[in-house]
């Protein structure tokens, strides 16, 4: 009997452990999906992520299905780059990868000589469709400008449409 209950007071520690780690996560991910003009996908196609305040870069290859994975992704402003044999390089700038994002950025390869690079420099939208979580990241700017009842920091959550105060 106390090996039982041992056994699981030890579950139970190690399941809120893996809950309490995974909230404290940071890093975010982005994916997309590579096709060409007519819509079909591009399967190797080499993807470039690049830190634009760090100059760090990480490399991936677009699988059979035209899609890539970079995932454990710290926030920062990010370059997604995509080249293809045949087809005019891709270029997508200002990308704002804020805590536990989820960001999709696909890629529209036109023909032409890789030498050759389409430049987007608007930032993508920041809508999330691959998750069901709902979150909401508050600035310093955000907290320090927003007028609270009472003082009291926790009601900035009340803002978060996730949150049900009773």
């Amino acid at each position: 009997m106390k090996t039982f209950f041992a056994c699981l007071v030890a579950a139970t520690l190690l399941t809120v452990g893996a809950q309490v780690g995974a909230a404290q996560e940071l890093r975010g991910k982005i994916v997309g999906t590579v096709t060409d003009g007519t819509g079909a996908v591009i399967p190797a196609a080499n993807v470039t992520l690049a830190n634009d305040n760090t100059n760090v870069e990480a490399v991936a290859q677009t699988t059979a299905a035209g899609q890539y994975l970079f995932d454990f992704v710290l926030p920062g402003t990010y370059t997604v780059t995509v080249e293809a044999e045949g087809f005019r390089s891709f270029r997508q700038q200002n990308i704002l990868v804020q805590t536990r994002a989820d960001i999709t950025v696909n890629a529209a390869l036109e023909l032409g000589a890789v030498t050759e690079t389409v430049t987007v420099e608007e930032a993508p939208v920041a809508v999330q469709f691959t998750t069901t979580t709902m979150e909401t990241t508050l600035d310093t700017k955000l907290s320090q400008e927003l007028p609270l009842l009472n003082r009291n920091p926790y009601m900035l959550a009340a803002l978060n449409p996730a949150v049900n105060y009773r």
